[in-house]
């Protein structure tokens, strides 16, 4: 098993680009903004907004 730095580090590493996939933190914290049921709206929105290279270039990264 991992020791907590390396888990920390790739769980990082994993949420950094999962933001960037969304469209960066700009587009994150606008729909963070919107509060309430709005934020799970707009961030379905950004998911919907990406092409099926965004997606397999997603799917790439998971699987290392």
């Amino acid at each position: 098993m991992a020791d907590k730095s390396t888990m920390i580090t790739k769980g990082k590493e994993k949420y950094i680009s999962s933001i960037r996939g969304l469209g960066g933190a700009s587009a994150y914290y606008s729909c963070g903004a919107k509060g309430g049921m709005d934020v799970a709206v707009c961030l379905k929105g950004l998911k919907e907004a990406l092409s099926e290279s965004d997606w397999a270039d997603r799917w790439e990264q998971a699987m290392r």
